[in-house]
């Protein structure tokens, strides 16, 4: 993803805005939600959702009947280019608030944390953890891809999904 967009232009970014408060990890990083969300979108934390029906539904013209266990693969919901025009690239754009996609997109089509009363509880807490780990990772080392990692990916599922032969980086520390 490094050719995707300018890493030296992210770090300078990050680099000239320290954090002091919970309110300047919220406001001052607009980017850095959107490029968490993009990886959401493509390696979503859990490969399915399961939910039991409280009562009888129709989905799709089929008729379920209450207590049917319906499973589905949040990642489906995000590689649809009704949702997600050009769905195979990474766009973090996609998620700005003022963007016209983000704006047009069903409020469900990103689902990471699941939804409704069933929704992680830690929604807001893991958001904020993502963004202090990057942070802190981005202004003392630089990643690069290396050449030894496959393309694309390859994922093995099971409870959460994990890369096949793991993530190989080159990490470069940045002089202080």
């Amino acid at each position: 993803m490094d050719e995707l967009y300018d890493q030296e232009i992210w770090i300078s970014l990050i680099l000239m805005c320290p954090i002091s408060t919970t309110g300047d990890l919220q406001n001052k990083f607009p980017y850095l939600d959107q490029v968490i969300k993009e990886l959401m979108r493509f390696y979503p934390s859990s490969p399915f959702i399961a939910r039991e029906a409280s009562k009888q539904v129709e989905i799709g013209g089929y008729v379920l009947p209450r207590g049917t266990w319906i499973w589905f693969s949040p990642r489906i919901l995000t590689k649809g280019p009704k949702n997600f025009p050009e769905p195979d690239k990474f766009r973090p754009e996609r998620f700005d608030p003022n963007c016209e996609e983000e704006k047009q997109r069903h409020p469900y089509a990103l689902i990471p944390f699941g939804l409704g009363p069933r929704q992680s509880i830690g929604v807001k807490f893991s958001m904020r953890e993502m963004k202090l780990t990057l942070i802190h990772l981005y202004q003392r080392y630089l990643f690069k891809h290396s050449p030894s990692m496959e393309r694309p990916v390859d994922l093995e599922y099971g409870i959460i999904p994990n890369f096949k032969y793991g993530v190989k980086l080159r990490v470069i520390k940045i002089k202080s």
